[in-house]
């Protein structure tokens, strides 16, 4: 390759007095022509039908609530918990685990549209931007937004009650560690606690990364190209960067490419 290519471990979801942006990364970014992501939608660029469809598949299937997939003394906890909060819907209860789960999180973290941004959101944004400015970076997705719906509809929903009633149970400990692990820049903390829950990890981390390297190759062959995942994808012998030292490529961290200089 004559020019690098660089691999960022973002969190989709971060209260904007912990966002952190070093500059270092910034960069990497603007020496980039392509920038990728796990998907190139952002909400706001979807379709009114795409939306519909989103929204849709959020809810459990044939009108079913949360009440026909928990024991009952699972949904009465649930159902205080909510109401202790002050934020009982009856709509909520039709929602499927892994969505009430992290509406639940965002809420008793007090992150909302108001305080939060993401790391996807900002670099599309940097990105819009030059292209305004006649500085071309093409914005691609490693998957389909729909193929992302689908890999969470493959949670089995017994997996998805037991992580919900964990949150719960520890008041949201997992999420809460994430977010300080994430601020250490630590992957390797990150890694692990993603593969806490072993089913999880191999849905949403392991298979998506294998489905994604033939992708990430074509781009970074084509074109310097930025690319932007979760983070959790990032470490372990599963990870992105295992995965591309297998295939032949050399990686290490950007802060001693001293970018600076080159």
């Amino acid at each position: 390759m004559s020019k690098p290519s660089y691999l960022y471990g973002t969190l989709h979801t971060i209260s904007k007095n912990r966002f952190f942006m070093p500059t270092y990364t910034q960069e990497a970014f603007a020496s980039c022509k392509i920038l990728a992501t796990e998907n190139a939608n952002l909400m706001q660029y979807l379709s009114e039908g795409d939306l519909r469809n989103i929204d849709s598949r959020q809810y459990l299937p044939h009108r079913k609530t949360l009440a026909d997939v928990m024991e009952k003394s699972q949904y009465d906890s649930l159902v205080a918990v909510l109401k202790k909060n002050r934020i009982y819907r009856k709509a909520y209860l039709r929602l499927k685990p892994l969505y009430l789960d992290g509406m639940l999180t965002s809420s008793m973290l007090k992150l909302n549209k108001h305080n939060t941004t993401g790391y996807e959101q900002v670099f599309y944004s940097w990105a819009l931007t030059r292209n305004r400015t006649g500085n071309h970076m093409g914005i691609v997705g490693l998957e389909a937004y729909k193929n992302t719906l689908d890999y969470l509809d493959s949670l089995n929903i017994g997996l998805q009650v037991a992580h919900l009633m964990k949150s719960i149970r520890t008041d949201f400990r997992d999420a809460r560690h994430m977010y300080a692990v994430y601020r250490q820049e630590n992957i390797q903390g990150l890694c692990e606690l993603a593969m806490e829950e072993p089913e999880q990890y191999r849905l949403l981390v392991k298979t998506r990364n294998q489905a994604w390297l033939d992708n990430i190759e074509r781009l970074i062959q084509s074109k310097p190209t930025f690319i932007a995942v979760g983070a959790a994808h990032l470490a372990g012998p599963n990870g992105l960067i295992q995965l591309l030292i297998e295939m032949g490529y050399t990686l290490m961290p950007v802060p001693e490419m001293n970018l600076s200089k080159r």
